[in-house]
C-alpha cells in the first residue's frame, strides 16, 4: 500500500502527539501543529472510559488537550454531565485517538492528574482496504489493554 503525503503526515503528526503527551505536565497533550482531530478517549485497563470527547463538526482542529476540560467544537461524551475522574499516579490507561483519516491507540501511564507518559502505540489509516485491515482497526479503536 502506497502512503499519501498527507496520511503520512497524519501519522507523523500522531507520533509527535505520542512523544508530547509525556513532555507537557499543564496539558493532557499538545500538537505541534493543530490537527483536524475526530475523537479522544481515555480508558482504565478494565475498559472503563474515564473521558471521551469528540469533534460536534465532524473533524475540529485542535492544538491543546488539557484533561478534563472540552476543547472548542468539541462535545463530552463521556462522562454525561460531569468531569472525568482524575487520573492516579502509575495507573495503566489507553488513549483512542481519530485524527484525519488515521486511528491511533496509545498505552500509557499516568504521571499526575491530568499528564501521562507513553508506553507504546500503534497506528493504522483508515478507511481499511482489507478484511485483515478492518479487524485491526477495529482492534485499534477499541484499544484496550
Amino acid at each position: 500500500m502506497q502512503l499519501t503525503t498527507t496520511k503520512c503526515l497524519t501519522l507523523m503528526l500522531i507520533a509527535i502527539l505520542l512523544v508530547l503527551g509525556c513532555t507537557d505536565h499543564t496539558n493532557f497533550n499538545v500538537f505541534r501543529t493543530a490537527v483536524p482531530l475526530e475523537r479522544l478517549r481515555v480508558r482504565g485497563v478494565d475498559g472503563s472510559v474515564f473521558w471521551d470527547i469528540q469533534s460536534s463538526q465532524g473533524r475540529t482542529k485542535a492544538y491543546v488537550i488539557t484533561y478534563g476540560q472540552v476543547p472548542p467544537g468539541f462535545i463530552q461524551l463521556l462522562p454525561k454531565s460531569a468531569p472525568p475522574r482524575a487520573l492516579q499516579r502509575h495507573q495503566q490507561i489507553t488513549i483512542m485517538v481519530l485524527v484525519d483519516d488515521t486511528a491511533a491507540c496509545v498505552h500509557a501511564h499516568a504521571l499526575d492528574a491530568r499528564s501521562f507518559a507513553q508506553d507504546g502505540y500503534e497506528t493504522i489509516a483508515i478507511p481499511p482496504r482489507s478484511s485483515a485491515a478492518a479487524a485491526k482497526v477495529e482492534r485499534i479503536i477499541d484499544c484496550a489493554w
